[in-house]
């Protein structure tokens, strides 16, 4: 009689203690890769009733010790900071890159790598112009401190020089061509010397970092070197039909559209405005045609607005010369 009351006894425990492990194991589920020790601590006097649960201690160490898990299906407080509703972004100008800088549109390559430096040290992120149309379309966050980099132009110094230096500092950049004077060395079929251009096989090298937009196709003309009357902008003449006008616009742009699709792959979806001039007549147009960031040659920030399309237009540009160390840029970026 009495091993079948130690047996009984026995068996209680054991049903008690599954019930209570499958209990636990629902509530928070473990790591079954972790073992669970159970200690019995039984009356050390035979004599004592083993009916008198009191008597007895039952240690789940491991059990204790397990952290709260949430039970399958609860809710969970998950945080997610939204995209805030405007964000400053700053646009740097360059133009051309030489071993002597004898000009505001100069920079030789020893400064533009200390620049590109002190933006990566100081937690500024390049930024592409698709990722700051789809913050303003689609409130898609943009990095901490976003910052544009831009080249007027086209010249070659940009893939010799600005490219390697982009790359080697994890920055990306936008290049405005001028269609007509791409890989040329020499003012249309004048004959006259000028800065040479990188041609569409270096800009599809520079696939990555270096990003290929407009700068008209042929409206950024240098009066001294045309045989007739220069197009220097893309502002309508006094003296000019608006009809007229707005053919030759919409060619021009279509044209450079077109050239820079076929040989890039890329969709033209900005345009920095030769000499920074423009008006309503000519935005009006370039946006009709698909263009959704304009940029001027004006200094200052840029305040661009989560859903407002119109803060990509007419963006300030800071015009940034050999003469800026780390120090004055740094003293340009601060935020007003």
């Amino acid at each position: 009689m009495k091993s079948k009351k130690w047996l009984i006894f026995f068996l209680g425990i054991l049903a008690s203690v599954s019930v209570a492990f499958v209990i636990l194991r629902i509530a928070a589920p473990m790591d079954m890769n972790r073992s669970v020790y159970i200690n019995i601590q039984m009356p050390q006097n035979n004599n004592q009733d083993i009916h008198n649960i009191e008597n007895l201690e039952i240690n789940m160490p491991h059990i204790a010790s397990l952290p709260e898990m949430p039970l399958p299906g609860a809710a969970q407080n998950i945080s997610i900071s939204p995209a805030p509703p405007a964000v400053n972004v700053p646009v740097l100008m360059y133009h051309h890159l030489a071993d002597y800088a004898d000009n505001d549109a100069v920079i030789t390559p020893e400064s533009f790598a200390v620049q590109m430096r002190a933006l990566r040290d100081n937690g500024f992120t390049a930024i592409t112009l698709q990722q700051l149309i789809d913050y303003v379309d689609e409130g898609i966050a943009l990095p901490d401190r976003p910052i544009i980099i831009t080249f007027d132009d086209g010249y070659l110094s940009v893939y010799t020089y600005a490219f390697p230096i982009l790359a080697r500092y994890g920055m990306h950049a936008v290049s405005f061509i001028i269609g007509h004077t791409v890989g040329t060395y020499t003012y249309k079929d004048t004959g006259h010397p000028t800065i040479p251009k990188f041609d569409f096989q270096q800009a599809r090298n520079m696939a990555g970092v270096m990003s290929i937009q407009s700068h008209t196709y042929d409206m950024h003309q240098w009066p001294p070197f045309e045989a007739g009357r220069a197009r220097e902008n893309i502002l309508i003449w006094p003296d000019e039909n608006v009809y007229v006008y707005e053919s030759i616009l919409r060619a021009d742009h279509q044209r450079i559209s077109d050239l820079v699709y076929t040989e890039v792959g890329a969709q033209v979806i900005a345009i920095a405005f030769p000499h920074g001039q423009h008006d309503a007549l000519s935005h009006q147009i370039l946006q009709d045609m698909g263009v959704r960031v304009t940029f001027t040659t004006e200094p200052g920030w840029n305040l661009v607005v989560k859903g407002d399309a119109t803060s990509l237009i007419a963006l300030n540009r800071f015009n940034v010369t050999d003469d800026i160390c780390e120090v004055l840029l740094m003293d340009m970026l601060r935020s007003e």
